[in-house]
C-alpha cells in the first residue's frame, strides 16, 4: 500500500522497524505538496490546513531540514577504516566467492 505524510513546518516523523527497513521512502522535490486520498495524517492537520481535503495545494516554505539517524554496529579496520556489519558480510562473501573462484580454476589446470 501506498500513503503519504504531510509534515507541516516544525514537524518531526520517525520512521522505524518496517517503515524504515523495507518500505521506500523519501522527500519529492517540489515547491508545493498535494494532498491525496493516500495522504494518512489529513485529521491531524492544524492551523489553516485542519479539515483539508484532497486535492488541497500547500505550498512549502523556503527552507526543509532533513536529518537521518543510524543506530549502526562500527568495526575499525588496522588503517581506522570503519566498516559497518553490512559491509562486513559483504567483503565476507566476496571473500568466499573469490576462493571459490581459485579452487575451480586449480581443478580446471
Amino acid at each position: 500500500p501506498s500513503t503519504s505524510v504531510l509534515c507541516q513546518p516544525n514537524s518531526l516523523l520517525v520512521f522505524r522497524s518496517d517503515a524504515y527497513e523495507t518500505h521506500w521512502h523519501g522527500i519529492e522535490s517540489v515547491h508545493e505538496d498535494v494532498l491525496a486520498a493516500h495522504t494518512g495524517n489529513t485529521a491531524a492537520l492544524s492551523g489553516s490546513l485542519q479539515g483539508a481535503n484532497a486535492g488541497a495545494a500547500v505550498p512549502r516554505g523556503e527552507r526543509r531540514v532533513s536529518l537521518t539517524v543510524r543506530r549502526v554496529l562500527k568495526i575499525k579496520d588496522a588503517e581506522d577504516r570503519i566498516f559497518t556489519e553490512d559491509a562486513m558480510a559483504e567483503g565476507q562473501r566476496k571473500d568466499k566467492w573469490w576462493l571459490a573462484s581459485r579452487c575451480e580454476e586449480g581443478l580446471s589446470r
